[in-house]
C-alpha cells in the first residue's frame, strides 16, 4: 500500500509537471520570438530602409557625440555626397533602377568608410560620412577616394542595363579635436554645393568661398534645435564614437 501510495504520488507529480514544463518551454519561445521582433523593429527604426545603411537620424545620434568627444590633436573629417543628375537616371531609366544605384553606392561608400567611421542615407541621394583621418590622411585624399567611390558605374544587373555611368559630388569639412555637428554639416554642405556648380568633384570647406552659403543655407535646422533643447541627439541606448569608444 506504501508503494503503491508512494506511486501515486510520483504520478501525480509528473502529471503537474507536465503543463508547468510545457508552459515554460512555450514562454521562454515566446520571450525569444519578442526578443527577434524587437531587434527587428529597433534596427528598421536606425537604418535606412532601401540601402541599410544608418539612417539621418542615428547618423545625428552617432556623429555627434563622435564629433564631440574627438580628442584633442585628432583629425577627423564629415563629408556630404551628392549623386549628380540623379533625377536624370530615374527618369531614364525608371525609379527601380535608380533604387538600385542607390544601393550599390552605399555598398561601396561603406566598404570605403570602414569599421572605423559611419556612413548614412540622409535621404534622397544624398549621403553623410564621418570618418576619423589617420597619419597622413588629409580631407582632400578623402573627398578623392569617396568621389572615385561614387564615380565607378553602378552594376546593376538587369536584363536591358548593365551599368549605369554616375558621377559625384563631395563636400568635406575637417576638424582636429572636438568640434560640432552641425557646424561640420553645414561646412561640408557649402563645399559639396561648390563642387557640384563648378564641376569640381570634390571640395573641402574653405571659408574664402563658401562661409556666405554655410552662414545662409539654413542646412541641419532639426539637428540644431534638438541640440539646443535637449543638450544631446540620440535614439539608441549606446552610441558609439568614431574611434570605437563606447559611449552609454
Amino acid at each position: 500500500m506504501l508503494l503503491a501510495g508512494a506511486t501515486g504520488l510520483v504520478s501525480g507529480a509528473a502529471l503537474i509537471g507536465a503543463p508547468v514544463g510545457m508552459l515554460l518551454r512555450r514562454t521562454i519561445v515566446r520571450l525569444r520570438e519578442l526578443d527577434q521582433t524587437l531587434t527587428a523593429v529597433r534596427y528598421d527604426a536606425e537604418h535606412d530602409g532601401l540601402t541599410g545603411l544608418a539612417n539621418r537620424t542615428t547618423f545625428y545620434a552617432h556623429a555627434a557625440v563622435a564629433a564631440a568627444t574627438n580628442p584633442p590633436g585628432s583629425s577627423m573629417a564629415v563629408a556630404v555626397i551628392d549623386i549628380d543628375d540623379f533625377k536624370q537616371v530615374n527618369d531614364a531609366l525608371g525609379h527601380g533602377v535608380g533604387d538600385l544605384v542607390l544601393h550599390a553606392l552605399a555598398r561601396r561608400l561603406h566598404k570605403r568608410v570602414g569599421p572605423g567611421g559611419l556612413v548614412a542615407r540622409l535621404g534622397g541621394d544624398e549621403f553623410a560620412a564621418i570618418v576619423p583621418l589617420g597619419e597622413g590622411e588629409s580631407p582632400k585624399g578623402l573627398g578623392t577616394a569617396l568621389c572615385l567611390v561614387g564615380e565607378t558605374p553602378a552594376d546593376v544587373d538587369l536584363d536591358r542595363v548593365d551599368v549605369v555611368p554616375l558621377t559625384v559630388s563631395v563636400g568635406v569639412a575637417p576638424a582636429d579635436g572636438p568640434a560640432d555637428l552641425v557646424e561640420l554639416l553645414t561646412r561640408a554642405d557649402a563645399a559639396m554645393y561648390r563642387a557640384k556648380r563648378q564641376g569640381l568633384g570634390v571640395a573641402v570647406y574653405d571659408p574664402a568661398h563658401d562661409a556666405k552659403r554655410a552662414t545662409i543655407s539654413g542646412a541641419w535646422p532639426e539637428l540644431r534645435t534638438r541640440d539646443e533643447t535637449t543638450g544631446t541627439i540620440g535614439i539608441a541606448d549606446t552610441l558609439v564614437a568614431v574611434n570605437g569608444a563606447v559611449i552609454a
